[in-house]
C-alpha cells in the first residue's frame, strides 16, 4: 500500500482598503479568482473527492481564508456609499437640466433606487461572511493603547511625520491576530507601499515590510495586488496548481487545456490588432498615461519654460506581445501579457513671453509597454481585458 505525504496547508489572505476602492465586490480578473477558489474548496463538486484519489497531492486538505479588518470594511462601505450618492446626485442634475426642454418634471426613470445599491453592499458581504468566504476582524482593545504609545513616541512608519491611525489599526489588528493564532502562510495585500515599507523596497516582489513592522510579526508576505500573489509567490502558485489538477479531471478543464495550447503570442497579437474594442482599451490607457503621467522631459530634452504632451495616435499598431503568465482558474483561461505599441506624441511648449501662447515643438514616436490581462473563452475569443499602467521603453 502506497503511503502519501499529507501536509495540511491554509493560505491566509489579509486585505487593505485600497484594493477595494475600485472593485468593492471583487469582480476583477484576479480578485474574482480568489472568491471562486474559496467557494470551490468550501463547496467542491461531486467529482472532486474522486479526483483526489487519482492524483499525487502535496496539499490534499488545502484551504484559503480571506480576512478584512472592521476598519477596512467600514472604509470600503463609506467609499462605496459616497460613490453611489455622487452618481445619484449627477442623475438628479441631469434630470433637472433635461426637464427644461420637456413639459414634464422628470425625464429619466431609474429602475433601482439609491437604497437598493446601499442594501446590495450589505447583502453581498453578509453572504460572504455566512458562507465563511470572508472573516471580519475586530480590533482588539490592546491596539488602542499601542496606537497611543507609538503616536506619542512618533514611531515609524505610521507616526514619524504623519498620523496614520487608520493604517496602524489595520496593521496591528492583523499582526496580533496571526500571532495569537499561530498562523502560517499569511499574505498582506496592499498598494500602500509608502506606509508599510521603506521607499527603497517599494518595487520589490514580494514587498519587504518596514523593519519596525517586522518587530510585530514576521509571518506576512506583502504583495501590492492579488495578481502579484498569483503570479509571483511560488508556494501559492503550487497551491493553486494542485487545485487546478483536481479541476482538470473534468471534461471542461480538459477542453480548456487544449485551448491553451492554441494560445500563443501570434494569436494574441492578431486578436488584439483585429478587434477594435480591444484596441480601444489599450489606446485609451496609453493616451491617459501620456496626458496625465508622462513627463515631457522624458521625451524632449529642450524644455525651458514648461509644456505638455498631446497624444496623437488612434488605434496604435501592436508591434509585439510577450506572454508572462497563462493558466486555468476555475474553468477560465486567464492570460497576462506585455504589449508593445508605437504612439505618436505632439510636444507643446509654453511661450516664455505670453502664457496664452503654446508652440508645437514637433512630434515624436515613442514605444510603450502595456501590461494587460484578459480571459480567453472556449471560442478562442478574448474578453474582459484589463490594462495596467504603461511604461515608456523607447523614444
Amino acid at each position: 500500500m502506497r503511503i502519501k505525504f499529507i501536509q495540511e496547508v491554509t493560505m491566509h489572505i489579509f486585505l487593505d482598503t485600497n484594493l477595494l476602492f475600485t472593485d468593492p465586490f471583487l469582480r476583477g480578473n484576479y480578485n474574482r479568482q480568489v472568491i471562486n477558489l474559496i467557494e470551490q474548496i468550501l463547496t467542491p463538486d461531486e467529482h472532486a473527492e474522486a479526483a483526489k484519489k487519482y492524483l499525487e497531492l502535496k496539499f490534499p486538505d488545502e484551504q484559503i481564508k480571506l480576512y478584512m479588518s472592521r476598519v477596512v470594511f467600514e472604509e470600503t462601505k463609506n467609499h462605496y456609499t459616497n460613490h453611489i450618492k455622487e452618481h445619484f446626485q449627477n442623475l438628479k442634475e441631469i434630470n433637472q437640466n433635461l426637464s427644461r426642454y420637456l413639459s414634464v418634471s422628470s425625464c429619466i426613470t431609474v429602475e433601482k433606487q439609491k437604497d437598493d445599491f446601499l442594501s446590495y453592499f450589505d447583502t453581498y458581504y453578509q453572504n460572504l461572511i455566512e458562507k465563511e468566504i470572508l472573516k471580519i476582524l475586530e480590533h482588539p482593545p490592546s491596539v488602542v493603547n499601542e496606537l497611543v504609545n507609538r503616536s506619542v513616541k512618533k514611531i515609524p512608519p505610521f507616526f514619524n511625520d504623519k498620523n496614520e491611525f487608520r493604517d496602524a489599526i489595520i496593521w496591528l489588528t492583523y499582526a496580533q491576530f496571526v500571532e495569537e493564532n499561530d498562523l502560517k502562510n499569511c499574505y498582506f495585500l496592499t498598494k500602500n507601499t509608502s506606509d508599510f515599507c521603506q521607499k527603497s523596497d517599494a518595487k520589490k516582489v514580494p514587498v519587504p515590510l518596514h523593519p519596525n513592522l517586522l518587530e510585530d510579526t514576521e509571518r506576512f508576505k506583502m504583495y501590492k495586488t492579488v495578481q502579484g500573489l498569483f503570479t509571483a509567490d511560488e508556494k501559492f502558485k503550487e497551491f493553486i496548481e494542485e487545485t487546478n489538477k483536481i479541476q482538470q479531471e473534468s471534461e471542461m478543464i480538459e477542453k480548456m487545456k487544449t485551448l491553451i495550447e492554441e494560445i500563443n503570442e501570434d494569436y494574441i497579437e492578431s486578436e488584439l490588432n483585429s478587434t477594435p474594442e480591444l484596441k480601444d482599451i489599450i489606446d485609451l490607457t496609453v493616451s491617459k498615461f501620456i496626458t496625465n503621467s508622462l513627463d515631457i522631459d522624458s521625451v524632449y530634452n529642450d524644455v525651458h519654460y514648461g509644456g505638455y504632451l498631446q497624444p496623437l495616435e488612434t488605434y496604435p499598431n501592436i508591434n509585439s506581445v510577450k506572454i508572462f503568465h497563462i493558466d486555468i482558474y476555475n474553468k477560465e483561461i486567464l492570460v497576462s501579457v506585455d504589449v508593445e505599441v508605437d504612439y505618436n506624441i505632439q510636444i507643446m511648449l509654453y511661450n516664455p513671453i505670453d502664457d496664452n501662447i503654446e508652440e508645437s515643438a514637433g512630434e515624436v514616436e515613442c514605444k510603450f509597454e502595456v501590461p494587460i490581462s484578459f480571459i480567453v473563452n472556449d471560442d478562442l475569443k478574448i474578453k474582459d481585458i484589463e490594462a495596467d499602467t504603461p511604461f515608456l521603453i523607447k523614444k
